[in-house]
């Protein structure tokens, strides 16, 4: 899994924001001399009025440097810093203080103050110990009664009323998100939580495993962990995600890959950050002789690589041009690889976007940059996903298309067989310019979907051709189903991909085959996961036991069994697993 990850600093420095609701102030009592006239004219010029201004203080940091610093009215803070040339440079900073009609700034000692709202019962201190200013405490009262204050990697709660001060240690990588008012831990159960998933408390997680990575996001309350292991000369890859006062939410592990003696070698001398990136951002082996290639027999010169749980990526590039390679394990205890067709000039991968099973490409068509992703389905091949094409873009699922019309993404699906999206079929170089190109070149021999009279019905799955067998479940029209075999008025069809899928039989009267596939709208329930449903397990599609991925992204709810009041839900990957009813609802609007 890929993050979006925000870096909040002090106040000297650059950061992402998330804005308060803004407040309408006048500004009384605020001397316009209290600005320095290249200071207001830097700020005028940026933020277009005075009168968002709820205070100014000028004031020096430890190293002599002076400071003006404005609180807006919405919260944000504004800082310019007159700098040895005598010219003032603008610090805008991500942190947003207390949001209140009167909040204001207060000088404590020379380089010290704080900014607070007593109609919030809040405040924040900062203190300057070089350049700049560091936040050293914090209160508010909405939500614990006491006042926290920040001592070297430690926060001490002490509570209102004299009671005894509650003391919560935290590393480095903590301090960097005490900033934002509205996220700092406000109780010392909330800074425990937070200070519980820390690098220290990653590697205890991991014992014999070596922390090749970690980073902290989210204001703190998520991290992202990644180790490797070298055994009897191979390597393997554990990536984990940390939430904080849960338990581990994510952890993947890589194959182990034979590696070269060279690289072995390599190891013993030089840092191993030079030649292995375990972070899952960039390419994981960073030099030409990582793996032995008698092994793992991957021709050309490495330009890109991931080392994923099921298999590695590698871009190549021979003769002039660059190919996909992918190498699996066989059942004979080797590997096997598995090449694709040329790709686009100067292609390449996008490791950053890209997580585990999946890949990412972009290049140059024209002065139109495509890209297009690929995931490994629940049969094992690796098919495209979506595409971002010279003439538009659109989404590709394992039945079919979903086309764009009048610019306007719509669940209007073309099913059938992508003869494009299978990832060492595909000619790049002759994708689909558009979702009208792509859905036109859908083969529909041996599709059908499910196609009631009235959309609200549904339509059963039985375990024979008969009105008498079993139910497997209920299905709403659009379900997309492989049809398998015909017997007079009965169709046997497979719902899903691999393991995790259905067969059964349908009465073909419900279904559409053929052109009638292109006029099928999808009925189903258009209902939210529940938060505390995510990132886990749903039930197998067979009844026997959890299934082995979590409900996390994309999940359609295709059918209902009424009988133990459960959901049928079609993961991306094709994937079916069955969830209690009450793990989706309406959302609020």
């Amino acid at each position: 899994m890929k993050k979006w990850v925000t870096a909040v600093l002090v106040i000297a420095a650059l950061a992402a924001i998330s804005p308060w609701a803004a407040l309408t102030l006048a500004v009384t009592g605020l001397a316009e001399e209290e600005l320095p006239p290249a200071v207001r004219e830097a700020y005028l010029s940026r933020q277009g009025g005075l009168e968002d201004i709820a205070d100014i203080i000028n004031i020096q940091d430890a190293e002599g440097s002076d400071w003006c610093l404005i609180a807006q009215s919405f919260g944000w803070m504004q800082g310019y810093r007159k700098m040895p040339s005598g010219e003032w440079a603008s610090y805008w900073s991500g942190t947003n203080w207390p949001c209140a009609a009167d909040t204001y700034l207060e000088r404590e000692g020379d380089t010290a103050f704080r900014v607070a709202s007593p109609s919030l019962d809040a405040w924040m201190r900062y203190e300057s110990r070089g350049e700049g200013f560091l936040l050293t405490g914090w209160r508010d009262g909405s939500a614990w009664k006491g006042t926290v204050e920040v001592r070297d990697h430690a926060a001490v709660f002490t509570p209102d009323g004299g009671g005894a001060p509650v003391e919560v240690a935290f590393g480095d990588e903590m301090e960097v998100w005490l900033s934002d008012f509205d996220s700092l831990p406000k109780t010392p159960e909330e800074m425990r939580a937070r200070a519980g998933i820390g690098k220290a408390q990653a590697q205890a997680a991991m014992p014999g495993w070596t922390l090749g990575y970690y980073e902290m996001f989210n204001s703190g309350t998520e991290a992202w962990a990644a180790f490797y292991r070298i055994e009897d000369g191979r390597l393997t890859l554990c990536r984990l995600t940390l939430a904080s006062g849960k338990d581990v939410t994510g952890k993947t592990e890589s194959l182990s890959v034979p590696l070269s003696e060279g690289f072995l070698r390599r190891m013993e001398t030089e840092d191993m950050k030079t030649l292995l990136d375990a972070s899952g951002y960039g390419s994981t082996f960073l030099t030409q002789d990582a793996w032995d290639r008698e092994a793992i027999p991957i021709q050309g010169r490495i330009i890109e690589n991931d080392l994923q749980r099921n298999g590695l990526l590698v871009l190549t590039e021979r003769d002039g041009r660059r190919y996909i390679a992918l190498a699996e394990p066989d059942a004979n205890g080797g590997w096997q690889v598995k090449e694709s067709k040329p790709l686009p000039e100067k292609c390449r991968l996008d490791l950053f976007h890209s997580g585990d099973d999946e890949l990412g490409m972009e290049w140059m068509a024209g002065e139109r940059n495509c890209q297009c992703g690929f995931q490994r389905q629940a049969d094992g091949a690796w098919r495209m996903t979506w595409a971002w094409a010279e003439e538009g873009d659109y989404s590709i699922l394992w039945y079919g298309v979903m086309t764009e019309w009048q610019g306007l993404y719509s669940n209007v699906y073309a099913y059938g067989t992508p003869a494009f999206a299978d990832l060492f079929e595909s000619d790049l170089n002759a994708l689909p310019a558009s979702g009208e190109q792509a859905a036109a070149q859908m083969d529909t021999v041996g599709w059908a979907a499910v196609k009631n009279p009235t959309p609200q019905d549904r339509l059963h799955l039985r375990s024979e051709p008969s009105k008498n067998g079993d139910s497997l479940g209920k299905f709403y029209n659009g379900t997309p189903l492989q049809v398998l075999e015909e017997r007079g008025d009965w169709a046997r069809v497979r719902i899903g991909l691999g393991k995790n899928s259905l067969e059964g039989w349908m009465m073909k009267e419900y279904l559409a085959f053929g052109d009638q596939l292109r006029r099928v709208t999808q009925a189903f329930p258009e209902l939210m996961t529940r938060e505390e449903a995510q990132n886990r397990h749903p039930q197998r599609i067979d009844g026997k036991g959890e299934a082995d991925f979590e409900i996390d992204g994309w999940a359609q709810i295709i059918g209902i069994r009424q009988d133990t009041r459960q959901w049928i839900v079609m993961m991306r990957d094709g994937s079916l697993c069955l969830t209690p009813l009450d793990w989706f609802w309406e959302g609020n609007g």
